[in-house]
């Protein structure tokens, strides 16, 4: 008999240690087996081995129940471990919850039924309905497709799927892994300022670095780093592209499976589990070579990862909030400095920390600065709005209504931006001056016009249209003030009825079919006007756009918020750079009611470094990141006095060094959310400071009431 060894096991539960198992097998450190945990079975990893081999007095272990895998043992990666660990110690996240952004419980339970998946069938009659035309649409991007995910994609009913497969309009078949080795015939033909990028990204390769190709809009950034992506493929290892918001990208994801055809997968959360699992195990297994991912897709266990690109590098959408709180890019640099890789950063308007690392030589920087077609940027004017001429009974400016309507006699597309969902931001009592406001949170409800209601957009409470005032109980005085997207819509379709408009924003674009519709669309010119809020920043290509409005140039550059100013330059650039990518005359023009600002000056005049260099000055007059850190904490429950109580005996246990400030207790900007009332710390140490170190010990002299949330939030992005 084989002498008991005893194994740490880390399971993905939300617990900061391992517990200790018995085997009689000498288990590999990442091997994934089956142990008894409570009254559950759960699959976890072997995190460690003990030295000691003889069974601690009085302490019983349990045995592992078995290993994962049918004759073969599924082991994580030691890189994928190490990742994990780094990522518990800097974000303070608890270990267990970590190792559950990487290892799912249903990827190791046997399936009931074999994955099946639809294909069209080429046979059948080609008179269908409007819904059945949606699903077939679908399939214009994947020609074979797991049903849950058809009707995820598309809102289809299930019967409606069935229909189709007994009337013969779809085919169901056993799902295949297809490792047919990766397609890299496809040549790219780069012009010679990319190819000069692409020399640049190439030896950042051989050279482990991280490197920022920094390219205007249009300039053809992705041809550039799918050079540096080929480079890594020809040599067999695998390459992860991070993508912001990978549902907003089917274009692009589409593009690239053509070009590649086998060995790539895209991972988001739109996956069906079986999808998921197949992915994971061929990532594992090193059958799949390129992945396109969202954030979380850091997390899967790569063989042989040898290249890593974050695409749109300064998009906030990186940071994720819930769960597990971690900076994608942040993540994607450290991983490819542990696995000595190299890491792409791709943007058209750096994070001011990236921009940091450049100019102190940390990061390696090559520039496109002519667009791939030979088009030239578009003019950028303001409109200041103390001056301007409006319309009759309109907000709108003469100036910016006879752009448009002289852009739809040429043919041509206009965009107006406005980044305000719904129809107005606030409304108030005409008699009292009381606003309508969330019973849940301290927001004040938005009104959507077009589905007659008010929408809280932090906690998503909805009301029917409100004609009784809550405080002095006047009716009929409810007046809507501010103006967002629909409001323009409807004022645009006052003064131009002839133009063909279409409202670009996720509350009207609720899924990617929606969106892939939208862009048809707008890419066949069948629309004359997009009305759009921040979705239409996402790196759409739209042929036809000639025109931007920006109707709100101003609405970042009153915030408190550090990033406040960064964030509305980034934004604006993006809008702006939608304009004028198959055309050579272009415009853009800002509304502003502050036209010497600083910012609006930077972009109108297109003086970027000096945007940069002006935020870096501000910030380190004001000893805010990049250089500082800060760690954010925020301490809520539906309790106010009991969270008071807690908080004050928090404060008085901090003892941090001289040097590292703790600002509050205060209530957080949001004082209530979602029916929890919110306090706030706000840490700020040097930037070579263990600062997680120093919030660990703090917090872990009082112990926390079950009644009470904690979140601790490492480089914070979000000060609400």
């Amino acid at each position: 008999m084989n002498k008991l060894k005893f194994l740490s096991v880390l399971l993905p539960v939300n617990i900061d240690r391992p517990f200790t198992y018995s085997s009689e097998d000498n288990l590999e450190i990442g091997t994934i087996v089956k142990v008894s945990f409570g009254k559950r079975e759960l699959y976890g990893v072997v995190w460690g081995a003990d030295r000691e081999e003889k069974r601690p007095d009085n302490i019983k272990i349990k045995p592992i129940i078995e290993v994962a895998g049918e004759g073969v043992s599924y082991i994580l990666p030691t890189n994928t471990l190490n990742f994990i660990k780094w990522i518990s110690d800097y974000y303070l996240m608890p270990l267990g919850l970590v190792l559950k952004a990487s290892l799912k419980q249903q990827f190791f339970q046997k399936k009931s039924r074999e994955s099946y998946v639809l294909r069209i069938n080429p046979k059948h009659q080609p008179k269908i309905t409007e819904k059945q035309k949606i699903v077939l649409e679908e399939f214009k991007q994947n020609n074979l497709i797991d049903k849950r995910a058809l009707i995820a994609k598309t809102g289809i009913s299930n019967s409606i799927i069935s229909r189709m497969i007994k009337n013969e309009i779809l085919i169901e078949e056993e799902a295949h892994e297809n490792i047919t080795k990766i397609n890299l015939d496809t040549k790219i033909e780069l012009n010679p300022e990319q190819q000069k990028a692409s020399t640049v990204l190439i030896n950042s390769i051989k050279n482990k670095e991280v490197v920022l190709l920094d390219g205007i809009t249009g300039s053809g950034k992705t041809e550039v780093y799918l050079s540096a992506v080929d480079e890594i493929l020809y040599q067999g290892d695998q390459v992860l592209i991070l993508l912001p918001e990978i549902t907003l990208t089917h274009d692009f994801v589409h593009s690239l499976k053509k070009r590649y055809k086998n060995q790539i997968a895209e991972w988001n959360s739109s996956l069906t589990e079986n999808q998921r699992r197949s992915i994971w195990f061929g990532v594992l297994n090193k059958e799949i070579k390129l992945i396109i991912g969202a954030r979380s897709s850091l997390f899967l266990p790569f063989k042989k990862l040898g290249l890593l690109i974050v695409d749109e590098e300064h998009d906030q959408s990186y940071k994720q909030e819930e769960g597990i709180i971690y900076n994608a890019r942040d993540m994607a640099i450290l991983k490819s400095k542990q696995l000595n890789i190299a890491c792409i950063l791709s943007t058209a308007t750096p994070s001011v920390e990236t921009y940091d690392n450049v100019r102190q030589n940390k990061f390696k920087r090559t520039s496109l600065e002519n667009r791939f077609h030979g088009t030239q940027l578009p003019t950028i004017k303001f409109i200041d709005m103390r001056k301007a001429n409006k319309v009759k009974e309109s907000f709108l400016p003469t100036e910016l209504v006879e752009d448009i309507k002289a852009n739809y006699v040429r043919g041509e597309q206009s965009l107006l931006f406005l980044n305000r969902r719904g129809y107005s931001p606030l409304s108030i009592c005409g008699k009292c001056g009381v606003r309508v406001d969330c019973p849940n949170c301290d927001t004040w409800l938005v009104l959507h016009k077009n589905n007659s209601q008010y929408i809280c957009h932090k906690c998503g409470h909805t009301e029917g249209i409100i004609k009784e005032c809550k405080s002095c109980h006047s009716q009929d005085t409810i007046i809507p003030s501010g103006r967002g997207i629909e409001r323009v819509d409807e004022e645009i379709a006052r003064i131009f009825p002839e133009i063909k408009r279409m409202i670009f924003s996720s509350d009207y674009l609720n899924n990617p079919t929606d969106i892939l519709n939208a862009l048809e669309k707008i890419k066949n010119n069948e629309i004359d006007l997009i009305i759009g809020t921040q979705l239409v920043s996402k790196g759409y290509n739209f042929p036809y756009l000639t025109y931007v409005g920006v109707l709100d140039g101003d609405f970042g550059l009153e915030l408190s918020d550090i990033r406040s100013a960064e964030r509305t330059y980034q934004i604006l650039n993006q809008v702006a750079g939608r304009a004028g990518r198959m055309k050579q005359e272009s415009m853009v023009k800002i509304l502003t009611h502050m036209p010497d600002h600083p910012l609006i000056q930077s972009i109108t005049n297109n003086q970027k470094e000096d945007f940069y260099n002006t935020e870096l000055a501000i910030r380190k007059i004001a000893g805010m990141p990049p250089f500082s850190r800060l760690v954010s904490i925020i301490l809520s429950s539906s309790e106010k006095a009991l969270l008071l109580d807690y908080v004050r005996r928090l404060d008085e246990l901090k003892n941090t060094p001289k040097n590292i400030d703790v600002f509050g207790p205060i209530e957080a900007p949001i004082s209530k959310l979602r029916k929890k009332y919110r306090m706030r710390f706000l840490i700020r140490s040097p930037k070579n400071s263990h600062i997680q170190f120093y919030v660990d010990r703090w917090l872990k002299k009082l112990k926390i009431n079950p009644k009470i949330r904690v979140v601790v939030d490492v480089d914070p992005y979000n000060f609400l």
